[in-house]
């Protein structure tokens, strides 16, 4: 309990901590890169920050870095978000195609994507490429994903939602911790009485050998004291019949 409360914790500093760069960054745009291998360079440009039901712009940023290509071609596979826990495609593939880049010439494409009302978490894409170096040949990436915005209501209903979550911990924490502490004081005078009755227990103890002496030795004087005075007695007796008598 004490270990979930301390992990939610941390999340919700960190949503609080990164909802208001969300709030503040969502008319923004950031460009990212995708790929960077042999000549090419591949770019993405996001808003990063949107929200459910709403519609934005993603731009691919084409780039010959570190040599001329020719013939490159990118397929946009898949565009995916979250409904409902499950991964839902909100997107049909498309591509576009450059026929020649010289080195350190770009291109830009542009696309619209649409996300439905109950969309939740990230935007994500799906996506390959192929190009021509010359004159070394046919270069391809066949497959790779990437993350194309954040949806940033979800995120902040998510955060009110944690800390609602912790304050329901906190409280049952706080009853859980009066609790032991109300056990441990009863742990402790219980124990303080323990002490007491095996003190009192060792005491009559004591006691009990004590009197269970004494008792033992008066038996003895007596029954040697009841042995003695039958024996006079019967000595008495015995004398007395033998002496001679005045007639």
């Amino acid at each position: 309990m004490i270990k979930k409360a301390i992990s939610m914790l941390c999340v919700i500093v960190i949503l609080l901590a990164v909802i208001p760069k969300m709030v503040q960054a969502e008319s923004q745009t950031f460009e990212y890169q995708l790929v960077y291998y042999s000549g090419l360079r591949l770019s993405l440009k996001t808003p990063w920050y949107v929200n459910a039901s709403s519609s934005f712009n993603i731009t691919f940023i084409v780039e010959a870095a570190e040599a001329n290509l020719q013939d490159i071609e990118i397929r946009i596979l898949n565009v995916t978000t979250f409904i409902n826990e499950t991964e839902y495609s909100i997107s049909e593939p498309f591509n576009f195609t450059i026929s020649e880049l010289k080195i350190g010439e770009q291109q830009e494409k542009s696309f619209n994507i649409i996300l439905p009302q109950n969309a939740s978490k990230v935007v994500l894409g799906e996506m390959s490429c192929e190009w021509q170096v010359p004159p070394h040949g046919l270069e391809k990436i066949p497959y790779t994903n990437f993350i194309i915005a954040i949806i940033s209501d979800y995120w902040k209903q998510k955060a009110e939602q944690f800390k609602e979550e912790l304050e329901i911990l906190q409280d049952k924490f706080e009853n859980l911790s009066q609790t032991y502490q109300d056990l441990n004081q009863t742990y402790h005078d219980l124990k303080a009485n323990y002490t007491n009755l095996e003190e009192d227990y060792r005491t009559l103890k004591d006691d009990y050998r004590k009197t269970s002496g004494e008792l033992g030795t008066t038996r003895q004087l007596t029954i040697i004291f009841g042995v003695m005075t039958v024996f006079f007695v019967i000595t008495t007796l015995y004398l007395y019949k033998r002496k001679p008598q005045a007639w």
